[in-house]
């Protein structure tokens, strides 16, 4: 049973009493009145886990003391300027999914229309001119830190103060936020989470076609955009910049991250606040738990269906092979033909039961194994593969992929991924008895890139040594059995 245990947030009030300085004058004419910014809390948060799949729980940071320091700065814009020299966010995006209201997945954000995005010099340079009252009048809200651990994602978080009444939901309050997630190798992932109301986009197209419809403008719901950006964070300052959702139509936001060394007070701060959220051992609590599955479930879901969109078909396999551990399926979304890809999409279509596939791992192999099955039928009824298809199967299966029938009936007598990965790993073992020097060497390489300890085995020895070598290389070797 699951504890109810929320974590406590930091939070900053801000708006006409909660300003730090006013950065920068009009430029020309002297405004009636400050510069307000609109009123929201702007918070921090850390929580075990990732956007995509939320707090997990079950993390244990109390003994943590290695980490990064990621701050934020956040900005309030009277108006957005005309020329930032940013990059348009749209061009940075690997994933906008709806959570809730109108289409799951989307092909642009309705939220967060018109967003920029810049990072290192162009970042640099934006802020100076942001500072130096180049954009007009500004005001600095905020300057919060948190504390990136593995396994552990800050969301940094603006929340309107007001309050607004949504049909079936009651009372509810516009929000966004920016996670910075934390992955052993790398720089930081990040991803844009945008909640307000919004015209659903089917309703929104049928109003653009019906001209001469009386009925007023079309019914909004409540929607909450994830949008996973392709941009990293790092030490070099990367700016977000889009339109505000809190009231005010012309004014805007920046928001500057940058990650540094996990070290000064600074840092030890954080990771105390990181430590009071987390708990010795965090467990979500069930609300926090339906939610994270809810929402992990309905994107997958989401990028599933986007497979029978011919315009999202291939970033659909990006993100559902990126997720699930299906290295196979991600190569062939970055360089198949639309072809091979669009045959794909029919065969994972027409088994793409989420119910089927619980958790990443299932659906990992669905991916893989139709993606192992569609080469294997390509190079039977159609030899030989082109080149491109050809090295992407020798890559993933070693010497065994280029038998098409020994690939298909590994794929379709294996009950997972890993068992998958197990049988092509022993066959490639036996090739390295093969009589073929060819076979040999293409089987002794593949394993050799995959970690398999060869000892001294040379696949171009005399006959009686390279088995002596390999009845030595054999006792390190996996087995069924594992």
């Amino acid at each position: 049973m699951l504890k109810t245990q929320f974590p406590p947030r930091v939070r900053v009030r801000c708006g006409a009493l909660a300003v730090f300085a006013v950065l920068a004058a009009c430029r020309s004419t002297t405004p009636s009145g400050p510069l307000v910014a609109p009123k929201l809390q702007v918070e921090v948060r850390h929580y075990a886990g990732s956007p995509l799949s939320g707090p997990s729980g079950g993390l244990a940071v109390a003994q943590k003391t290695e980490g990064t320091l990621a701050t934020c700065r956040v900005f309030y814009i009277e108006s957005m300027p005309i020329d930032s020299g940013l990059d348009p966010l749209s061009a940075h995006t690997r994933l906008i999914g709806a959570e809730r209201g109108g289409a799951p997945l989307l092909s642009s954000a309705l939220l967060a229309r018109g967003a920029l995005i810049g990072a290192g010099e162009s970042a640099t340079k934006s802020i100076e001119a942001l500072e130096g009252g180049e954009w007009g009048r500004t005001l600095e809200l905020a300057l919060i830190n948190g504390a990136l651990l593995d396994g552990v994602s800050v969301a940094f978080a603006g929340v309107s103060e007001d309050w607004m009444e949504v049909p079936d939901l009651g009372a509810v309050r516009k929000k966004i936020e920016l996670h910075v997630s934390h992955e052993s190798e790398g720089d930081p992932s990040l991803a844009l989470v945008v909640e307000d109301l919004a015209v659903p986009r089917r309703a929104e197209q049928q109003a653009e076609l019906d001209l001469e419809a009386e009925s007023g403008e079309p019914d909004k719901v409540l929607q909450r955009e994830l949008i996973v950006l392709e941009a990293r964070a790092s030490e070099r300052p990367l700016l977000l910049l889009f339109h505000s959702p809190f009231g005010s139509k012309s004014g805007a936001f920046g928001v500057l991250i940058q990650v540094h060394a996990g070290q000064g007070p600074d840092f030890q701060a954080a990771l105390e606040v990181c430590r009071e959220q987390l708990g010795p051992d965090e467990e979500a609590g069930p609300i926090d738990a339906i939610e994270s599955e809810w929402t992990a479930r309905r994107t997958m879901a989401s990028a599933l269906g986007a497979l029978e969109v011919p315009r999202l078909r291939r970033s659909a396999l990006l993100f559902l092979a990126s997720n699930s551990e299906a290295d196979l399926t991600l190569d062939l979304a970055l360089s198949a033909e639309d072809a091979v890809l669009t045959a794909l999409a029919a065969a994972l279509s027409s088994k793409a039961d989420l119910a089927a596939h619980p958790n990443a791992q299932s659906l990992g192999w669905m991916l893989e194994r139709e993606a192992y099955m569609l080469l294997s039928q390509l190079q039977i009824s159609n030899p030989p593969l082109p080149p491109e298809l050809s090295g992407i199967l020798l890559m993933h299966a070693g010497e065994v992929g280029r038998l098409a029938i020994l690939v298909r009936q590994i794929a379709s007598q294996s009950g997972s991924l890993e068992a998958f990965k197990l049988r092509i790993e022993l066959e490639n073992w036996i090739f390295l008895e093969d009589s073929n020097p060819g076979a040999r060497v293409r089987a002794f390489d593949w394993l050799k890139r995959n970690g398999a300890d060869m000892g001294a085995y040379d696949p171009m020895a005399e006959e009686s040594e390279r088995r002596s070598q390999l009845a030595r290389a054999r006792a390190k070797a996996p087995s069924l059995d594992q």
